[in-house]
């Protein structure tokens, strides 16, 4: 296990070096577009620019534009995703969203939903096609509010998910999204070709200079996060070495509960582990102390006041020690419950079975 850890680490140096994606080259980048975009917003000092009939015009641009950049964005990155390690294998764990993911949709979605609002109220005599253009788009935001909220959701969420996707539903999902989104990409490139309005081409430069900026930032963001696992992972190789870890079961369970994740059948098998053992320790805490209690009944106590005070103590102690595991076992069984209920669709006819049991053997614990 710790070979594979170290493979691990080395395949991401190397892949790393191999890609050139470097933080001074994307600083570099950055530096570039930002002295660009500087450079190309003089004539935003222009008082022509603020007139209503201009500015109304300016932001139906930028609209169409940003609509332009967003949608061939998504385009490219379906066609070439970030390659993912076992992404077609159900692993289930605790996941959180990244910061810099949901600051990245709130505002994606946030400037798509003012700029198609302001320009659908502000258009002179719309024809139907760009009605529909816009409520599509609206539409589409709608959903965008909907996924962002459902991300929002997971940061504050101890439950855990599969993260699994069945091929066929990907596939079918994947080829509806580029056929929409390349429409309308095409229909809002039209939408700028016949646009008039004076400026186009320095609005248009500062839109991508803007869009390429911020594409940039996210991926500084994204690289340092990335930076960071494998810094995790890396301290975590340490740790195996200085801790003198040698079971491999013993690493193989820390490391899926810090990284990867377990694969479904083994998180089943350690939440039956886990309350089998919960259930033995109990037991076993349990005769131990009316084990003491039965010795204090068979001897002959003079104090009688000592005698009641040593078995109101044990008594006390089977108290907390039942009260203690009833809680765990509700814990567990409400964990399980969740679990199921988020991943209803990923686990299998077996896999629900298995947690089903479980759940029921916990209720009867309670």
């Amino acid at each position: 296990m710790i070979n594979m850890i170290s493979k691990i680490n080395d395949r991401n140096i190397q892949r790393k070096r191999e890609s050139g994606l470097t933080g001074y080259v994307l600083i570099s980048a950055l530096a570039i577009c930002l002295y660009k975009l500087f450079n190309q917003g003089e004539f935003l000092l222009t008082d022509s620019i603020f007139e209503s009939k201009n500015l109304n015009k300016s932001i139906e641009l930028i609209c169409y534009t940003f609509n332009t950049l967003v949608f061939a964005g998504v385009i490219t990155y379906q066609l070439f995703p970030n390659l993912k390690t076992l992404n077609h294998i159900k692993f289930i764990k605790k996941t959180k969203t990244e910061s810099y993911i949901l600051i990245s949709m709130f505002l994606m979605f946030s400037i798509g939903t003012i700029l198609i609002l302001y320009t659908f109220f502000t258009k002179e005599n719309p024809q139907y096609s760009f009605i529909a253009y816009c409520i599509i788009i609206f539409i589409l935001n709608l959903f965008g509010w909907y996924a962002f909220k459902s991300q929002f959701q997971n940061t504050n969420s101890d439950t855990p998910k599969i993260n699994f996707e069945p091929p066929k539903l990907k596939n079918a999902t994947l080829f509806i999204t580029i056929i929409l989104f390349a429409l309308i990409a095409t229909i809002s490139t039209i939408f700028i070709y016949t646009l008039e309005i004076e400026y186009k081409v320095q609005i248009i430069k500062i839109v991508i200079l803007s869009y390429f900026a911020y594409a940039i930032i996210e991926k500084i963001l994204k690289v340092n996060s990335n930076d960071l696992f494998y810094s995790k992972l890396e301290a975590f190789e340490y740790e195996i070495k200085l801790r003198n870890l040698t079971d491999s079961e013993i690493i193989k369970n820390e490391f899926q509960e810090r990284f990867s994740g377990f694969l479904v059948n083994d998180w089943i098998k350690n939440q039956i582990k886990l309350a089998e053992f919960r259930y033995q320790t109990f037991i076993e805490n349990i005769t131990h102390l009316n084990s003491q209690i039965i010795e204090i009944d068979n001897k002959k106590f003079d104090d009688k006041v000592l005698e009641e005070k040593l078995k109101y103590k044990l008594h006390e102690e089977k108290s907390f020690h039942t009260i203690s595991y009833k809680s765990a076992c509700s814990n567990q069984k409400t964990e399980l419950e969740k679990s199921l209920l988020e991943n209803y669709y990923a686990f299998d006819e077996l896999e629900k079975g298995q947690i089903n049991d479980l759940i029921e053997i916990l209720k009867k614990e309670l």
